[in-house]
């Protein structure tokens, strides 16, 4: 108040002035913090109402960020109707994407970013060789995309050679058989493979090596293998919560996802 004492203004008007600018400085950062939280939630909203498909695909990119994580974004998705593809190196990029589908929303294809220790200067080699040509095997892939063992290994686990070798016990017997490539035989002659025949994953092991390798599922949700299990230990579902009373006890199962 000294300032506007010595240009003369009454001491009451100073200290009323001064109570006045320390009162909103104690509400005025939340208010313009606040105002600017609501134009993102009024965005947000419309986008989610809209346009759900590139509104999830745009936040799953965007990981890490906010509360959700890309399972439950997923899950939510699902639940929504949104069709989702999984990681495929015959479609995906780095980036999760939208695919043309014929519904009133586009599918969402999970891309590479998804599978955990993949390295996206290995991804943006995949996406530059396939536009010159399709992969013809997953020989053909390594060679063109100079991926590693490590890198072949990782995409045959997350189930990405599905379209080339099948399901992830044959993918992983295919790379097993991709030779480091040496400058000399650069361009020799693919040896074959003798054919083996693998049994088909079980619900249980492709779970565990989706959540393993991409932090989700595009299967049956983990609770639904376990329903069986779960009944016979008399735990309740959702559904039936709001039909018991209050204070009685129960016993629940859920997923912990965060």
């Amino acid at each position: 108040t000294r300032g506007m004492l010595a240009k003369s203004y009454e001491a009451a008007f100073a200290a009323r002035i001064f109570e006045q600018i320390k009162g909103f400085g104690s509400y005025g950062f939340p208010e313009s913090h606040a105002a600017s939280f609501a134009l993102l939630t009024y965005a947000s909203s419309w986008l989610k109402r809209h346009e759900p498909a590139a509104f999830a695909c745009a936040l799953i990119n965007s990981w890490p960020m906010g509360f959700y994580s890309p399972d439950q974004l997923l899950q939510d998705a699902r639940r929504h109707t949104l069709q989702t593809r999984p990681v495929d190196v015959r479609h995906s990029g780095w980036d999760c994407s939208l695919e043309p589908f014929g519904q009133a929303q586009p599918a969402i294809r999970l891309g590479l970013r998804m599978i955990r220790g993949f390295r996206e200067e290995d991804a943006r080699r995949i996406e530059q060789v396939r536009e010159a040509e399709p992969f013809l095997d997953v020989h053909d892939l390594g060679r063109r995309a100079r991926l590693d063992a490590r890198a072949l290994e990782l995409l045959a686990d997350a189930g990405a050679l599905r379209g080339l070798a099948g399901h992830r016990h044959k993918a992983r017997w295919a790379v097993a058989s991709v030779e480091p490539q040496l400058p000399l035989f650069a361009e020799g002659t693919v040896i074959e493979e003798t054919t083996v025949s693998l049994p088909l994953p079980s619900r249980g092991e492709e779970l565990l090596s989706d959540y393993a390798l991409l932090g989700t599922t595009l299967g049956p949700h983990p609770l639904k293998l376990l329903r069986g299990q779960l009944k016979a230990r008399r735990c309740r579902d959702s559904r039936e919560l709001a039909k018991l009373g209050h204070g009685r006890p129960i016993r629940v199962a859920g997923l912990v996802v965060g």
